[in-house]
């Protein structure tokens, strides 16, 4: 007696060929049809059931028989639906409520499916969590505006103090970044062009409950243009200077960049007044980010 373990669904012909013995060959055995399916899946995923917002929540599943898996987190946030996706997911509920989580199992090559719902309550976060839970999501970028002054004149070449580059043109077509966090008070930013393709990856810090020390998502490129519309989010002096959140809310996040320095030395050029020569003043940096959330 032989066994085997067909590992693909399908239909096989099994055949039986017999051996020589005593010099006489006997009569082979007909050929025979086996089709093998699926075994199924039954999906399955644990979780907290009460958490608060902003925090990060595990959701691990315990599905029997899964190859690949997607999840709906209730809020509008899904995993991607057409690539494999991992059996264990965290996530951020950013309001108060009651949201119905979905976990959608497949066997293999998602000949078989099997999905599992469950209820999760958010109710308020406090501190970090709460700036978290607001900061957690999707957005567009609005307007991006930075003042450079010397004097309380616009930086030019007068005097030579080195003038910080910007863009102030906007996200185009579906670009945007998501906020995901990562660990209490911090997270990353992942931006993504207009085909919803990941650009470049950031990070976040949160300092208190009005100021993020860290802010930053490289430069996002435009819909397969690759022109540059964004290089922002980087303090633009270096030091521990933070972010001020100066509007957080559901539908708007700004966030403002103030830099002054009072004794700053610069040198004034041939067409400068007074010409060839130091000179010290104050330097003022204002930088402006405005969000849309999505």
């Amino acid at each position: 007696m032989v066994s085997h373990v067909y590992a693909k669904k399908g239909t096989y012909n099994v055949t039986l060929t017999a051996a020589k013995k005593n010099g006489k060959k006997p009569s082979d055995a007909p050929a025979i049809q086996i089709t093998v399916s699926d075994k199924g899946t039954t999906a399955m995923f644990t979780s907290k059931t009460t958490v608060q917002a902003g925090e990060i929540v595990s959701f691990n599943s315990t599905s029997v028989d899964a190859d690949e898996y997607t999840w709906d987190f209730g809020d509008g946030i899904q995993t991607n639906l057409t690539q494999p996706v991992s059996p264990v997911q965290t996530h951020v509920y950013s309001q108060n409520g009651t949201y119905v989580v979905s976990l959608t199992a497949f066997s293999q090559n998602r000949g078989v499916s099997s999905t599992y719902t469950s209820t999760i309550t958010v109710v308020g976060g406090t501190g970090d969590n709460q700036v978290m839970a607001m900061l957690a999501g999707q957005w567009k970028l609005s307007s991006h505006v930075l003042v450079h002054t010397f004097n309380g004149s616009p930086v030019a070449t007068c005097p030579n103090i080195g003038n910080i580059p910007y863009s102030t043109t906007t996200f185009t077509s579906n670009a945007k970044i998501e906020v995901r966090p990562s660990s209490s008070g911090s997270g990353v930013i992942n931006t993504y062009d207009g085909d919803g393709n990941v650009k470049s990856n950031g990070s976040y810090v949160i300092k208190n409950a009005t100021q993020l020390s860290t802010w930053t998502h490289p430069t996002l490129q435009a819909d397969g243009t690759g022109t540059l519309i964004l290089n922002s989010g980087v303090s633009p002096i270096a030091g521990n200077n933070a972010w001020t959140i100066t509007t957080l809310n559901a539908t708007t996040l700004v966030l403002t960049y103030n830099y002054k320095d009072v004794n700053k030395t610069g040198f004034n050029g041939a067409t400068c007044t007074p010409a060839n020569q130091n000179v010290t003043g104050t330097e003022v940096i204002v930088e402006t980010v405005t969000y849309t959330k999505l």
